[in-house]
């Protein structure tokens, strides 16, 4: 659906993006047309965020024990990741974690279930909320933890998309991705 108007999107084409965890890879983005609007929104899988190069997993690793206490500089280096990723990282989940926490406490409200006991740092409590039941996190997230779909500003993230077909074997360098 068009973040948009709402509408349903047509499948339009597919553009490159890097995406890292251990190493880079160079997957293939599914772009949506909206035949009402106009607009054209790429659809991310849920291990990606707009805008970021690594995956949610790392990011959310290296929240997690930020927010935990854990130096910056520790977290960076043993995530092999440059201290001003990992600051970044933080910086961005401090200005948006209230925002997180009302949106995530409505998704679990409009699942059908309750909304856990949240007491703490607010950053804490989106972290929880995201989690998922796995971790002690809502029980009415889906998908093994993530949100079945999560806006990313005019982007979509569908959990459960199948990414394997779309990682391209090996790493080619940055200067072929325009092939």
């Amino acid at each position: 659906m068009c973040p948009s108007c709402g509408r349903p999107l047509t499948l339009k084409s597919w553009y490159p993006r890097w995406a890292r965890e251990a190493r880079e890879w160079r997957i293939w983005i599914r772009r949506g047309l909206c035949r009402v609007c106009g607009r054209s929104h790429g659809l991310l899988p849920s291990f990606l965020l707009e805008r970021r190069l690594d995956v949610v997993e790392v990011i959310g690793e290296g929240l997690r024990r930020s927010v935990g206490g854990e130096g910056l500089p520790k977290i960076a280096v043993e995530l092999g990741r440059p201290y001003s990723t990992v600051r970044d990282w933080r910086r961005r989940h401090r200005e948006r974690a209230g925002e997180l926490v009302v949106e995530l406490a409505a998704r679990v409200v409009e699942l059908g279930d309750e909304v856990p006991k949240l007491n703490g740092p607010v950053e804490r409590s989106a972290l929880l909320l995201f989690a998922g039941p796995e971790r002690g996190g809502a029980t009415a997230v889906e998908g093994g933890g993530h949100l079945d779909v999560h806006d990313v500003g005019h982007r979509r993230e569908v959990a459960g998309q199948d990414h394997e077909p779309a990682l391209e074997r090996g790493r080619r360098g940055r200067l072929d991705a325009e092939e």
